[in-house]
């Protein structure tokens, strides 16, 4: 899933690439789904330091179609993203940045 964050510029050529990419992606997408089936968290029953990184993974996918299909892991996102907390950090990340807060959503 990391190096699918990089995919436009790891494999701008061939279509071939992508998919390769697109089923590596796929298949952690379905580990995920898989231990999110009976939990609200990753690693334990509290908010631990593996959800906001695995949250951020599934951040850099967010405008894709890749957690169609994966109604747990899309649900899982949410519910990271849903935090008062998370919401607070992106404004100040874009005021810092100096753009609204929906252009980096």
């Amino acid at each position: 899933m990391i190096t699918l964050y990089g995919f436009g510029t790891i494999f701008p050529a061939g279509r071939g690439e992508r998919d390769g990419t697109r089923r590596i992606a796929q298949r952690s997408l379905e580990d995920i789904q898989r231990r999110m089936q009976d939990r609200d968290r990753i690693a334990c029953t509290s908010l631990t330091a593996a959800d906001i990184m695995m949250a951020c993974v599934l951040r850099g996918i967010r405008k894709t179609n890749l957690m169609d299909g994966y109604p747990a892991v899309l649900a899982y996102y949410e519910r990271c993203f849903a935090r008062p907390v998370w919401h607070r950090t992106l404004a100040s990340y874009a005021e810092r940045l100096g753009v609204r807060v929906d252009e980096i959503r």
